[in-house]
């Protein structure tokens, strides 16, 4: 499958799964992250997929091959903190797959 091809599939599965998911909004105050929650937890699926092993190296990568797909990926300690803000969120997803992995 074409890289780009994995990514829009990987990110249409994340969308999904976080909209059921969040049902309200996450943050109560300051100004909202510019990379929507799904484009983030979308590129560390897809960073991990291929291999890298940092929220770094997975910044750096998107930030140099992908740039026109996440005109809004800011900075580096923004990325990162975003990251870490989405630890719950993550883990759910990755429940309710294993979930469902395990139904079938």
């Amino acid at each position: 499958m074409p890289q780009d091809e994995f990514i829009i599939k990987t990110y249409l599965m994340v969308d999904a799964l976080y909209n059921q998911l969040v049902q309200k909004p996450l943050r109560q105050g300051g100004f909202a992250p510019k990379l929507s929650d799904c484009e983030l937890i979308c590129m560390e699926i897809v960073g991990e997929f291929l291999g890298m092993d940092t929220d770094k190296k997975i910044w750096q990568y998107f930030k140099q091959h992908w740039q026109n797909w996440v005109p809004n990926l800011g900075s580096y300690p923004n990325f990162a903190k975003q990251c870490a803000n989405l630890y719950w969120v993550k883990q759910q997803m990755h429940q309710k797959i294993t979930a469902n992995w395990c139904e079938q």
